[in-house]
């Protein structure tokens, strides 16, 4: 049961990062259209983003349980089940899940780049530039979050100091609280709810 948990955490993960990728090509995409012409309305396939959000981490995850039946140095090898219900070599951490990692950092630090230049040469009316710079900063607090919290994880993993473990369990339990403030805790969101509740007490108010 340790080696399936650790196996399920590790395609959860991966695909955290694969779709905070997806996130930052959706923007810079939407950046590079938008300066020319206003966006089609018909609605796009999400199959694209679904196959490469969840079929990367499928395969990585897969290599990664192969790795522990390959004759290669111990030191390589996940064996999820050894010592805890996680990776238990470092440096199988570092091949397996920190390659991944760094990659989805720098792709996402490009892209948030070029996106940043595509935002200053916009020439979109005000309110869809308002529109798509909101969904923009709701992309970079994500990134820049989801992305420190797993930088800290590599230092937890090679030094013995308690602080950085207790700062990146802390940063990490607390994704969940993050996501729902980022795109739940909207001034949008937040106005429709106060009016659905106002609307719902209005008719609760005429059936009495």
């Amino acid at each position: 049961m340790c080696e399936v948990a650790a196996i399920m955490q590790n395609i959860g993960f991966l695909a955290t990062f694969c779709w905070m990728s997806i996130i930052g090509y959706n923007s810079r995409k939407t950046f590079r259209y938008s300066s020319i012409k206003l966006p089609s309305s018909k609605p796009k396939s999400v199959l694209p983003s679904a196959l490469a959000g969840w079929g990367i981490p499928l395969i990585l995850s897969a290599g990664t349980i192969i790795l522990d039946y390959l004759e290669i140095p111990d030191n390589f090898k996940p064996d999820f089940a050894e010592n805890s219900c996680w990776y238990s070599k470092n440096w199988s951490i570092v091949v397996c899940f920190g390659i991944p990692l760094g990659l989805s950092v720098l792709f996402n630090t490009v892209m948030f780049v070029i996106t940043i230049v595509e935002i200053r040469r916009t020439l979109l009316d005000a309110k869809f530039a308002s529109t798509q710079k909101r969904n923009f900063y709701i992309y970079v607090r994500l990134f820049v979050l989801m992305g420190l919290t797993w930088i800290l994880s590599f230092f937890a993993s090679f030094t013995d100091s308690y602080v950085i473990d207790y700062i990146f369990v802390s940063l990490n339990a607390s994704q969940g609280i993050f996501l729902f403030v980022a795109f739940v805790c909207r001034q949008n969101v937040l106005h429709h709810v106060v009016r659905r509740l106002s609307q719902d007490q209005t008719k609760s108010t005429l059936y009495r």
